[in-house]
This record gives C-alpha cells, structure tokens and sequence, in this order.
C-alpha cells in the first residue's frame, strides 16, 4: 500500500476578518491607552475657600440664622420638637462641616465619637434619644439655645 501526502495550499483568511481584528486591535490599545492616563492624572485641585476670620464670621451667623428659623417654627407650631431636633442636628453636623472639612454629616454617633470634637459628640447624643424615640422629655428650647452658643463660640 502505497500512502502518499500531498501538501495542501495554506488556510485562506478572508480579508475583511484581517481588517475587523486590526481595527479590534487598535480600539483595545486606544483604550488601555486612555485608561492608563485616567489613571495617572492627578485630579483637579477644587477651587479652595479661603477660611479666613471674615468667613469663619460669616459661616457662624448664617448657622446661628438656620437655628432661629427652627426656633421660629418650633415657636409657630410648624413643626414638633422631634423635627427640630432633626433639623438642629443636620445644620450642627453642616456647620461643623464647613469649618473642618471632616464629612461629620454623614457620620454615625460613634463615628463622631471618633472624629474627638467633644462640643459635637455632646450635642449630638444629646439630639439622638429625641430624634429618634417616639416620646422624649428633651427641651428642644434648650438645645436650640446651647447649639447656637456652641455655633457662635467656634473658632
């Protein structure tokens, strides 16, 4: 038994497969390309504020103001001492914010615990029992009245 073998012409490729995988190509290096540039590029400096004596000032009154509306609308009727505690605790949380940068607005209790800014931790456990309990004996008058000196007094 005679086996002969016969070499057999190479695989055709069509041409438009070539061209799809080199355009394949080169749009996956353009990406890696841009990806790593992404990477490296040092982000945006923001517009910094200048946190000076005038602004501090200006930061304190504007707080102090957000505290009387509560006052006012505690006073009025508008809304129960359960929402100004609320209220009290997001504009303490906000202005202590804006003077420190430190995210306390989106910190729990013991996070703000953490952060050791003891005019902070003090008012806002004091806020928790009222905010969050369904009957409280706090006085929201009070707390109004001790959260603005400590608005007020900040340095």
């Amino acid at each position: 038994m005679k086996v002969t073998v016969e070499l057999q012409p190479p695989m055709l490729y069509m041409t438009r497969w070539t061209v799809i995988a080199l355009v394949c190509a080169v749009a996956a290096a353009l990406m890696i390309a841009l990806l790593v540039r992404s990477i490296r590029r040092e982000p945006k400096k923001a517009r910094e504020v200048v946190k000076d004596a005038a602004w501090r000032e200006k930061q304190r009154r504007t707080y102090a103001a957000q505290l009387d509306a509560v006052d006012r609308k505690l006073q009025s009727g508008g809304i129960s001492e359960r929402e100004a505690f609320q209220e009290m605790s997001g504009i303490l949380r906000m202005f202590v914010f804006e003077m420190t940068g430190i995210h306390v607005h989106e910190f729990t209790l013991t996070e703000i615990r953490k952060v050791g800014i003891p005019a902070l931790t003090g008012l806002v456990s004091s806020y928790y029992k009222p905010e969050f309990a369904p009957r409280s004996r706090a006085n929201a008058q009070a707390a109004l009245a001790k959260t603005k000196e400590v608005i007020l007094s900040w340095s």
